[in-house]
């Protein structure tokens, strides 16, 4: 069976995949078709392309966390700080922070950007030299189009998929000028659709949209109609997904790269949750029923959001 899986944006909710992936692996499923990821999903799943295993990108991840360049960072204690630095920062989106979702506490200078993926992916690594089909999201500035990343350099690559508009610069390549993918393709399903998937999971590390009743200025505002913006994209392209796995994550922020041990483990309990799920899924008389059902699944998914009234 051709399983295809989508690893979702999220800051430092993106070590979730990691739970997710060791849940695939002990069900026995250690190979995908082809996987597609954005921002944090982007960087798990160039880490597992490279690896091939959960373990081995926890370790990674687990050992950078020990180098010098990582202790320089501290976003953490910055975004702690009382003052209008934290109450500017609190209001961007949640969503990764490029290489904050995996290994760092700090905004980085371009530099210190370059030595991060230096070791995380290594600086002449090709995408093309492990999976042919990982597919990883960044958006052009220039035109206005998505890109899906299918080869190429992984360290460019990986810089591209995470560089959050107003946190990080934008990457140039070649005559695009990209930034985070999840801009348009938090939850990187659609991606996919070309890949003559049998199935597709989706890793969905987004905390669900709150009801929020009090906004104070224009840029809340402002900002809040992107969350629903990015909430309604997202909902568009989970109808296209056979499973949504979805960890519980609502009390984590997107800065917490300190809990990596307990992230993870909630990213391999919502896949124990989402089990039962899955096997049904995998069967061939419910992928024949999905087929046959698909247009109606996806007119009520994709509308449910709207209110009709009176």
């Amino acid at each position: 069976m051709k399983i295809c899986l989508a690893l979702g944006g999220g800051g430092a909710r993106g070590y979730a995949h990691i739970g997710v992936l060791r849940g695939f692996f002990e069900m026995g499923i250690k190979d995908f078709y082809a996987i597609s990821g954005t921002s944090a999903g982007g960087l798990i799943a160039g880490l597992f392309a490279m690896y091939e295993d959960p373990d081995a990108i926890f370790e990674k991840i687990k050992s950078f966390r020990d180098k010098p360049l990582f202790k320089s960072l501290r976003f953490h204690e910055k975004y702690s700080e009382k003052d209008m630095l934290k109450r500017l920062y609190s209001n961007i989106r949640e969503k990764v922070l490029v290489a904050k979702t995996l290994v760092s506490e700090s905004f980085m200078d371009e530099e210190t950007r370059d030595k991060v993926f230096a070791y995380l992916y290594g600086e002449d690594t090709l995408m093309e030299q492990y999976n042919k089909r990982l597919r990883v999201m960044a958006a052009d500035l220039i035109t206005g189009k998505d890109i899906a990343f299918r080869g190429g350099s992984m360290h460019k690559v990986m810089k591209a998929t995470s560089a959050l508009p107003g946190a990080l610069p934008p990457v140039k390549l070649g005559d695009m000028l990209l930034v985070d993918g999840g801009i348009t393709h938090n939850l990187p399903i659609l991606p996919l659709l070309r890949d003559e998937c049998d199935m597709i999971i989706g890793s969905n590390v987004s905390r669900p949209l709150r009801e929020k009743h009090e906004y104070k200025n224009a840029a809340e505002i402002l900002l809040r109609c992107e969350y629903i913006s990015l909430q309604r994209l997202d909902d568009i392209e989970s109808a296209f997904a056979d499973v949504i796995i979805t960890p519980e994550l609502s009390d984590i922020e997107w800065y917490e790269f300190d809990r990596l041990d307990e992230i993870t483990e909630r990213g391999y309990e919502a896949f124990k949750r989402a089990k039962p799920e899955l096997e049904k899924a995998m069967g061939l008389f419910n992928r024949i029923k999905k087929n046959l059902i698909l247009k109606k699944e996806i007119i009520q998914k994709i509308t449910e959001h709207i209110v009709y009234f009176p």
